[in-house]
């Protein structure tokens, strides 16, 4: 017996073909709430040494769980990558506060240290082996 547990969201293709299945058991989650937004950041940078500030002066991390998309846990794991990688003094204000534009900012950054020609070479290699 085979359990397996997948996060969709529910406007995506892959949710839509779950759903037609039998024996499928959704659950649906809520957005995260604040506390549980700054939990899963402080957990995932403390693996790795780091972690934002918190005072009342400079609440590093109160910047980023109050992005408009911070209650989506893919966006917290991608800003917290970033923050983890190039580091967290002035980057807070500089991610983007969505997932769409997160995505594009790591994909700048990818084009800015690989070159263009790689990344793309790279999502078309990726997008042609789903097919």
């Amino acid at each position: 017996r085979v359990t397996l547990v997948l996060s969709v969201t529910e406007d995506s293709p892959l949710h839509q073909a779950l759903a037609k299945r039998k024996g499928m058991v959704p659950v649906h989650l809520g957005p995260l709430e604040p506390l549980d937004r700054s939990e899963i950041v402080r957990r995932y940078l403390a693996i790795f040494g780091k972690k934002l500030e918190e005072s009342a002066f400079n609440n590093q991390m109160r910047q980023l769980v109050m992005k408009k998309e911070s209650h989506n846990p893919l966006f917290l794991k991608l800003a917290s990558e970033e923050l983890r990688e190039f580091g967290v003094s002035d980057q807070i204000r500089a991610l983007p506060p969505t997932l769409c534009g997160l995505i594009q900012h790591a994909l700048g950054c990818l084009e800015r240290e690989q070159g263009q020609d790689m990344v793309t070479v790279a999502l078309g290699a990726l997008h042609v082996s789903t097919k």
